[in-house]
């Protein structure tokens, strides 16, 4: 939506309370947020402004200063924007609000670099992404579900947002097609409109959003946990912790907070629902994962937070004021009796930590299979096969950098150092056999001059990871896959594609995408006048840019993507 300017966009102006409690109220609704949390999404001082974007829709935007005292010429951060006119229509978190709170969204995974292209407007694509990322996502997602996306390099990070394009069971089944069509990202311009720069977090952890609406006193009814932020299924009676062991758990995860994450003195006093949520259901211990919804404040004999921490407070782990409508946590005692007992265990947090790092690994892993990597190998050939085969004792091809350190250390081991110049090797028989001409008498010869010889004299080749990770060594240089312009009846273009199979695309496949990307016709031939089974894929009209942006995010280096523009006959 905003990889170009917005076309035209009235001036900012302050969003009226009453209209900023209806959005926070609509953000709690929509996100599964609590009220607390939400208020702290809609900031003091918003702003409100409506522009059009360079593809004519309509859009309303929302942003403000997220640091205090900064110059009136500074721009405002975009937080939310609404695309359409009325206030029914679909509200959508900014990746500088994302950044502020990652859990607002699902995130998606993918390789680092299709990131770039989601600014420039590209939607994302099946081989770019983790299928463990889709698989996680709740089953009750629909197509248009928002969902956010971040790169394998910080799976943590958002740097997108967008809609699926279908469910999440579809998306993990099929093998090609869209999974999220872009709204915004990093770099876009809407990004390019703020500041620029990453704000501070919002003090709230992922799954324990819903434990700020938590009721403070008697009076208050407490809310479930929505299904889709838990993740849990409904529990048995008969597997229901007991309330003693609830007590104590919860108990247990205060004392590993006041010793392990509750910060210092200047930091307080903390709201109790911050306390609760950012630092003791985090500290629950990752022993009791598969009943975590139970270890819940209501779900113990306290019932309430405000009688829980009044319990803690009793106990002297921490003091308590209470006040209206929520609690205050003024500081907490490390060296309150219930600390002795307390023995090191892994948390929640840190067995999400690990989650996480694990599917980060496995959307690089993922992505290394989901695109097409090019590695130039030479193959002992002729005079070098009989240093190779005492150096590295093998026939197989080396990259450039194994060569060189079989060189090397063959030096180093010979002590063939020029003992005048250390830039030089001294020249034995083997080297002399290996990198001289026959009519060539020399005693040294320059060390980088040495490594140019060795390798000119192997069988130059080159190794490629097609889509799928399935391997192949190939002979010479690699081949590119050509996008060329040429020119119809009259004015007409068509842009031609030759090469996809090279490197394991389908041609079929790719008609059927760029038919949908280019909005244009396309049709799948053979070539004239080569060998059976060589493709082209023709689009309507001058389509280099977008083709060689698809073949990219399809995992295609962008060096193996030639673009040869049409030629116009001379007068």
């Amino acid at each position: 939506m905003f990889k170009k300017p917005l076309a035209s966009h009235k001036p900012w102006s302050p969003l009226k309370n009453s209209e900023r409690r209806k959005l926070a109220e609509e953000i709690a609704k929509t996100f599964a947020v609590s009220t607390e949390l939400a208020r702290l999404l809609v900031p003091d001082g918003i702003l409100t402004s409506r522009g059009i974007t360079h593809l004519d829709e309509s859009v309303t935007l929302y942003a403000c200063h997220l640091t205090a005292d900064l110059p009136a010429a500074t721009p405002y951060d975009p937080l939310w924007f609404r695309i359409g006119k009325s206030s029914n229509d679909l509200l959508v978190p900014s990746v500088y609000t994302l950044l502020r709170y990652p859990a607002l969204l699902s995130i998606i995974v993918t390789a680092p670099m299709v990131i770039d292209k989601l600014a420039e407007g590209a939607d994302l694509f099946r081989p770019g992404v983790n299928t463990s990322c889709l698989r996680r996502l709740p089953p009750a997602y629909t197509e248009g579900t928002l969902v956010a996306v971040s790169s394998g390099d910080d799976s943590e990070r958002p740097c997108a947002v967008g809609q699926l394009s279908a469910t999440p069971e579809k998306l993990a089944r099929a093998a090609t097609g869209k999974v999220v069509i872009t709204l915004h990202a990093e770099q876009d311009h809407l990004w390019m409109s703020g500041t620029q720069s990453e704000p501070q977090r919002i003090a709230l952890p992922t799954l324990e959003a819903e434990a700020a609406s938590l009721a403070l006193d008697d009076s208050v009814q407490p809310e479930e946990v929505p299904e889709a932020l838990t993740k849990e299924a409904a529990v048995e009676p008969a597997k229901m912790l007991p309330v003693e062991l609830v007590d104590a758990l919860l108990e247990q995860a205060l004392c590993y907070a006041v010793v392990n994450t509750l910060p210092n003195k200047s930091q307080f006093p903390l709201s109790a629902s911050v306390v609760y949520s950012a630092h003791i259901l985090p500290a629950r211990p990752a022993a009791h994962a598969d009943h975590i919804a139970q270890i819940d404040v209501k779900r113990s004999s306290h019932k309430t937070l405000a009688k829980f921490l009044k319990a803690m407070a009793a106990k002297d782990l921490l003091t308590l004021k209470e006040m209206k409508p929520e609690a205050l946590v003024l500081s907490i005692n490390k060296d309150a009796a219930p600390l002795k007992e307390l023995r090191p265990y892994k948390t929640m947090a840190k067995l999400t930590a690990q989650a996480r790092a694990s599917e980060a690994q496995e959307a690089k892993e993922e992505a290394s299979a989901s695109s097409i990597s090019v590695t130039d190998v030479y193959k002992p050939h002729g005079q070098t096969v009989a240093f190779f085969e005492k150096t590295s004792r093998s026939k197989d091809p080396l990259t450039a950098a194994q060569a060189r350190k079989a060189l090397i250390d063959y030096v180093d081991k010979e002590k063939l150092i020029h003992p005048v110049d250390p830039k030089f090797i001294s020249i034995d028989p083997l080297l002399g056999q290996t990198l001289l001409k026959s009519n060539e008498n020399v005693d040294a010869i320059d060390r980088s001059d040495a490594i140019h010889r060795l390798l000119q004299h192997c069988q130059k080749m080159h190794r490629v990871q097609l889509l799928g990770g399935k391997t192949e060594l190939r002979k010479g240089t690699p081949t590119t896959v050509k996008v060329e312009i040429k020119a119809r009846q009259g004015r007409k273009v068509v842009s031609i594609i030759t090469g996809l199979e090279l490197y394991g695309f389908l041609p079929e496949r790719v008609s059927s995408e760029l038919q949908v990307a280019c909005a244009s016709s396309t049709s799948v031939d053979q070539v004239f006048g080569s060998k059976k089974g060589a493709m082209e894929v023709l689009v309507q009209g001058d389509q280099s840019k977008t083709i060689s942006d698809y073949l990219e995010v399809q995992g295609l280096p962008k060096q193996l993507v030639e673009v040869i523009p049409l030629q116009r006959k001379k007068k």
